[in-house]
This record gives structure tokens, sequence and C-alpha cells, in this order.
């Protein structure tokens, strides 16, 4: 009897879709060296969807309406990294860096105008480490971690050209249970430390 009920509710049940075509384009590319990311604005009415191979990104700005708003094509340089960006204000901000260089690649899209501008911003990586890279709404965070001045340095861009530096630095028992014994989560010793913040 409970099969033939279970059966019954299968059929009568309408079929659930839990991942339907919200939006389909072709890009025309070929290869496996394709990546995808997004970002997104503070409020989640606008988002980016940002296509990379190895030469270039396709940045497609899409409303809350699945609608396609406007359509980028910029440059990608050799081995450069996507790192991330957001939109502020109607314009969307796009992070790239090129390992082993002392600065991060700037890009701004205008969604009003189509205008597209590119900026160098100087930051010193000193033998520093990635730990993770943040879209945020209105900021693009970007951790590190230096092994040498025991520190964990945020990032934290936002414009094309501005950014602002804070530093959490360990003493030397938390640097050593982070490091060599207990495998406790960064952000979890940096709530449990008292914070030294140097900007």
């Amino acid at each position: 009897m409970r099969t033939l009920f279970f059966i019954i509710l299968c059929l009568i049940t309408p079929r659930l879709f839990g991942q339907e075509k919200q939006l389909e384009q072709a890009i025309g590319w070929k290869g496996n060296a394709i990546e995808l990311q997004t970002v997104s604005d503070n409020a989640k009415q606008q988002c980016g969807l940002l296509v990379a191979n190895e030469d270039s990104i396709r940045v497609n700005w899409i409303n809350s309406n699945l609608q396609l708003v406007k359509q980028f094509t910029i440059e990608r340089k050799y081995q450069e990294l996507l790192l991330g960006g957001f939109i502020k204000e109607g314009k969307m901000y796009l992070y790239h860096q090129i390992p082993e260089v002392t600065w991060v690649h700037a890009w701004q899209l205008d969604s009003a105008s189509g205008k597209v501008t590119e900026n160098d911003i100087p930051v010193k990586f000193t033998d520093e480490n990635i730990v993770s890279t943040v879209n945020c709404g209105g900021h693009f965070l970007y951790l590190t971690i230096s092994p040498k001045t025991t520190e964990l340095i945020l990032y934290d861009f936002t414009n094309e050209r501005e950014f602002s530096t804070i530093r959490y630095k360990f003493d030397e028992v938390h640097w050593y249970l982070q490091k060599k014994k207990f495998p406790v989560p960064i952000i979890f010793l940096c709530w449990l430390m008292p914070i030294r913040v140097n900007t």
C-alpha cells in the first residue's frame, strides 16, 4: 500500500527543476582553461559574470531581472590572476595580479557610458603568501600572511586607485599554534587575541 501511494505521489507531484537555464550565451572559446567568477553590488541588484580564458575576460553585467545590461571584453596579461571585484554606484571594479609583481592591476567598467579605465595600484608585497580574496559589495578584500613578520595583512580596495591596509600581528605563541601544533583557523585566532592594528 505504501509503495502504491509513493508511486502515485511521484506521478502527481510536478517536477521541480533544480538547475534551469537562466541565461545562455555562446562565447566561442575552446579549451580547458576557462574560469568563471561573479561579483555583485551591496544590494544584490546587479552582478557581473566574469568568464576568463588565458588572454581575455568577458564581463556580462546582469541586472536583478537576469537581463544583460552591458557586455565588456578586457585584455588579460600572460599569467595574470583574476582576483575578484565588486560593483558600486554603477561601476564595476575588477582586480588582477601577476605573480611576483608588486602591483595590482585594476579595471573600472562604467555601465552608463561603457567606458573602461585601467590602473596599476602599487602594493608592497614583501614575502607574503596569499590566504584568500573576498568580493564584497563596495569593497574587495585581499588577505595575505607574512611568515617573516608573523602578520595577517588585509588589503581593502575601494576603487581603481585607493586601498587601505590593516595588519594583525600574531604573538609567537599564537603563531606557533597556528603553524605547527593545532590546525586552528587564522580568523579564529584573530578573534581570540588582542588586536594590534597598523594602517
